[in-house]
């Protein structure tokens, strides 16, 4: 089952969050599958736990897209996820060569040289055991060069690597047909796939390297991420651990 996603742009000057805004969306209208809401300044962008996203005015893409699901299963949730970070990778790689490694850091964000270049924050509405729909809250830096130390992370741009200035609508007609094609598989059921290629391009893969969990500074060698979203590693004593969700900080 494909997906179109360039036939319905809702393009805003200003917004709290495209997030909220696809929200009312779907609570007063009968929006369609693939909806877009796009804006050139998103003020309270949403991000993981609560936090939020930060960018310039008119410098990168921040929007959302409103997927209306059919019988999706609630245990197969995070593979939408992966398919979204992949699309990104995909597009990343696109526009940079080879001399920049493109990376998903778990389980939401994507690097370029371990600096953050875009974070994914997917809301789901649950019915029973079944998603209804999807809001997939996405932000990329493009023409960014300033930006402030998150977590002791510094964040990255498109411009920043290649000192070219990119229109950003040419962006985001680019980066949909990375996101229409994994969203696509997705919806053709092609987790095997997917997985795979997600824990491929995954950050600090088979690298003991330093987390923080509960409060406690800890070393791990990331071995996978599993059809749950979980990230499997092993600890330095040999033994194999699941983490769930944002229970991890990543130190490195």
């Amino acid at each position: 089952m494909s997906i179109s996603l360039k036939s319905n742009v809702i393009k805003l000057d200003s917004i709290d969050s495209t997030n909220n805004y696809s929200q009312h969306l779907l609570a007063t209208s009968n929006a369609a599958d693939g909806t877009i809401v796009y804006a050139e300044n998103q003020f309270s962008g949403k991000g993981q736990r609560g936090k939020v996203w930060i960018a310039e005015a008119g410098q990168n893409l921040s929007f959302s897209i409103i997927l209306i699901e059919k019988n999706l299963s609630v245990e197969n949730q995070f593979y939408l996820n992966m398919s979204i970070a992949l699309a990104l990778v995909g597009f990343i790689k696109f526009k940079l060569n080879e001399d920049y490694k493109v990376e998903i850091k778990w389980p939401n964000d994507v690097l370029i040289n371990k600096q953050k270049i875009a974070g994914i924050l997917i809301e789901n509405s649950i019915s029973g055991n079944h998603i209804s729909h999807s809001i997939v809250g996405i932000g990329i830096n493009i023409n960014q060069l300033k930006f402030d130390v998150i977590e002791g992370r510094q964040a990255i741009s498109l411009k920043a690597c290649t000192n070219h200035q990119y229109n950003l609508d040419s962006c985001l007609h680019e980066l949909c047909a990375f996101i229409e094609d994994k969203v696509t598989a997705f919806r053709n059921q092609q987790f095997g796939t997917i997985i795979n290629e997600f824990n491929g391009n995954l950050y600090l893969k088979n690298i003991f390297s330093n987390f923080l969990f509960e409060d406690e500074n800890i070393q791990l060698k990331i071995i996978e991420v599993t059809n749950f979203g979980l990230l499997k590693c092993e600890l330095v004593n040999g033994k194999i651990r699941e983490f769930e969700l944002n229970t991890l900080r990543f130190l490195e």
